[in-house]
């Protein structure tokens, strides 16, 4: 199998997009230009956004996320509410999604599937430092199914809105069929 597509909503900094991925891929940019928020995206979904497996780059020539020389650490609820270092782009409770679609290499027998981690995040002002908390994680998998980013953005009249996470579930199994759409309850399973 190989990961044939990705999708973004409310990651960081980067835009809600899909970007196709090629047999070989290359991110290349200035600082800040969104390489490190990509590349933590793909691995959050490849580890099950387990933080025993990983932690997210902390950035060039640091090896802790405590040395980050006075930026925030990293979290999966910081990424969601799109934290650059203290500030956020989303201040109101905020639902976040990371999907990969994955396809089988040329002559491996398979269908594709997607894996989607689904994340609500807040931001928690009660103390002296505004900090960000994670509300919900929901971890599927649509086996033979290629999630786009429009299962994900409903299209209205009054604008674009992002697909609430607690119905979720309910809105891709009305789509797909229950039997394309598996929930799992921990990072582990």
């Amino acid at each position: 199998m190989f990961l044939k597509r990705f999708v973004f909503v409310n990651w960081g900094n980067i835009p809600n997009l899909e970007f196709e991925l090629g047999p070989v891929n290359l991110f290349s940019g200035g600082n800040g230009s969104g390489k490190t928020t990509g590349a933590d995206a793909i691995q959050t979904v490849m580890t099950a956004a387990h933080e025993n497996l990983f932690q997210y780059n902390p950035g060039q020539d640091e090896t802790t996320q405590r040395g980050r020389g006075g930026k925030r650490v990293r979290t999966l609820a910081s990424y969601v509410l799109g934290c650059d270092d203290g500030s956020y782009a989303r201040l109101d409770p905020s639902d976040g999604y990371l999907a990969a679609v994955f396809h089988p290499t040329k002559g491996e027998p398979g269908d594709p599937f997607t894996a989607l981690i689904g994340v609500r995040a807040w931001l928690d002002t009660s103390g002296r430092n505004t900090v960000a908390r994670q509300d919900e994680l929901v971890f599927l998998i649509l086996p033979e199914e290629q999630l786009t980013l429009g299962d994900l953005i409903q299209e209205r009249p009054d604008g674009r809105h992002i697909q609430p996470l607690d119905q979720l579930q309910t809105q891709l199994i009305r789509r797909f069929g229950q039997r394309h759409v598996e929930k799992y309850d921990t990072k582990k399973a």
